[in-house]
């Protein structure tokens, strides 16, 4: 992190220099466009003045001045056009500048919280109390004090308080040494990640849409190439970075045995699957943009009303969220991560049932809808 932090900084000045530099070639480009632009007003002005009756040397000057009007005046365009593209460069520099100092305040700040955190657990371990322990979570049932002393938890005694393995936290106690309650010390430090679980040389990470972090708990296999919400925890003295709670967000997804069975219909099992009856549910249907439209044609003689978005297309624009559909089916395989976490966190505002597709076709969507969709008979 402080790595980061002074490579951020090094490009902060690097960039504010260059600023610099072009704010003054803009100004020497605006004293000049100035002379440039009394030279023609004064050439103007005498030819302008001079006398009607010419003989044929003096016209010939006068055509020689129009001529070095005309070049003036595209010369003169030429250094406007100049000046505009370096406003616009200077205009880009600032917001750069503006976003990389944003940045690295937070990164400060970040590192500010953990260094606050590990000041935190050293005074914990300094001072002995008897109804309190800091240390950290080991597993679901084994809480690792400070000084190195285990403590076995009551079977689900952490099951709603949302740690994850390996955080640290304040365990309360009573005079017996029986846990009472347990409290995070990382609340404000962990950070939760929506991404696509890769594997690399026999390691798992979490791939979002501008980073991966190494999954530090071990999970299954069948996770690969499917979306799941992580826990991120920092780097600490006795911790390395990395994810350490996975959950899967296809717990609504069809299995992939049936799956594969949709898979293999013939056209009389998808004659069968057109008589399936909605009630006129709307749903929004995310992704899967080689199918498109067809969504929305196909499944409404289902029974269906059926709005699609593209899966690389924000739903920002959707007046009132989306309160007015029964369910969003996201096409998994085709959308960014941006849009999955978007679509996530206001389904989650809005109440509203998430179904994950693995299929992109619209027999494998409608089968997926089918078995999923709450309120199909």
């Amino acid at each position: 992190r402080v790595k980061e932090v002074a490579k951020l900084s090094g490009k902060i000045a690097e960039q504010t220099e260059c600023l610099n530099e072009w704010q003054q070639q803009s100004e020497q480009l605006r004293a000049k466009l100035g002379e440039l632009n009394a030279k023609l007003e004064f050439e103007t002005k005498v030819a302008c003045e001079s006398t009607d009756l010419f003989d044929n040397e003096q016209s010939l000057i006068i055509n020689d001045l129009r001529v070095y009007s005309d070049s003036l005046k595209t010369e003169v365009a030429n250094l406007k056009q100049a000046l505009a593209n370096r406003d616009a460069s200077v205009a880009r520099l600032e917001k750069e500048n503006t976003e990389l100092k944003d940045i690295a305040k937070t990164e400060s700040e970040y590192n500010n919280t953990i260094a606050n955190l590990q000041a935190k657990l050293a005074e914990f371990e300094k001072n002995d109390s008897s109804d309190m322990i800091a240390g950290q979570l080991v597993s679901k049932q084994l809480f690792l004090s400070l000084s190195k002393e285990p403590v076995v938890l009551p079977e689900g005694f952490i099951q709603k308080t949302g740690l994850v393995f390996d955080e640290f936290a304040l365990l309360y106690v009573d005079e017996n040494g029986v846990p009472l309650k347990i409290e995070s010390l990382e609340r404000n430090i962990k950070k939760e990640i929506i991404g696509i679980i890769k594997s690399e040389q026999g390691s798992f990470f979490l791939e979002t849409e501008d980073d991966k972090f190494q999954v530090m708990v071990p999970i299954s296999a069948k996770f690969i190439g499917r979306p799941v919400r992580g826990v991120l925890l920092p780097e600490v003295e006795s911790r390395v970075e990395g994810v350490y709670r996975v959950d899967s967000l296809e717990s609504e997804m069809t299995t992939p045995q049936a799956a594969g069975r949709r898979a293999k219909s013939s056209k009389p099992a998808l004659r069968k699957e057109k008589d399936v009856i909605f009630n006129g549910e709307k749903v929004l249907i995310v992704g899967g943009d080689r199918v498109g439209h067809e969504y929305e044609q196909t499944l409404a003689s289902h029974g269906l009303e059926v709005v699609w978005r593209s899966g690389f297309e924000s739903i920002k624009d959707l007046r009132g969220g989306l309160s007015s559909y029964k369910a969003v089916a996201v096409i998994v395989k085709q959308l960014s991560h941006t849009l999955l976490r978007e679509i996530i966190l206001a389904a989650e505002k809005s109440g509203v049932q998430i179904i994950f597709c693995a299929k992109r076709g619209v027999s494998g969507v409608l089968g997926c809808l089918k078995e999923n969709l709450s309120s199909c008979k």
